[in-house]
């Protein structure tokens, strides 16, 4: 049976997961690990924010060897196949976006763990735990 709960470090990438996002696999996985903060539970969180990374970069590198413009009869226009792949690299990087503010890689999600911490820490045990965890994060 697969751990479940806090895990105290990172787990492998599963093999379904694209090969080039196993840096970034590593490094959320790492990071959150070594501040406690890694649990079972959000390792298809992690998955998404891998899928997501990937996605965009390969997004980044077709955007690179398109042509965005094409003259038109009203001047330059932005390509058709341009248009769509900045469509695709605004909803590509809107999802990391969110799996980055989910998971607290921000600056500002972190902000905001800190504060519902110190609002609600619980029990007296809880929050000495928060707070060993919050020094580490920051």
């Amino acid at each position: 049976m697969a751990n479940v709960g806090p895990l105290g470090k990172a787990p492998r990438m599963p093999d379904y997961l694209p090969a080039e996002g196993k840096s970034e696999w590593r490094r959320v996985t790492n990071y959150l690990a070594d501040r406690g903060l890694l649990h079972s539970g959000d390792l298809s969180l992690v998955e998404a924010h891998v899928s997501a990374v990937c996605r965009l970069r390969r997004i980044e590198a077709a955007l690179a060897k398109v042509q965005l413009l094409q003259s038109g009869e009203d001047g330059m226009l932005l390509a058709r196949a341009a248009e769509k792949l900045l469509i695709q690299a605004n909803q590509a990087q809107g999802a990391v976006t969110r799996s980055m503010m989910a998971l607290c890689l921000n600056p500002a999600a972190r902000v905001k763990l800190a504060a519902d911490i110190r609002k609600d820490p619980g029990s007296a045990e809880e929050a000495q735990a928060w707070s060993k965890t919050l020094r580490r994060v920051k």
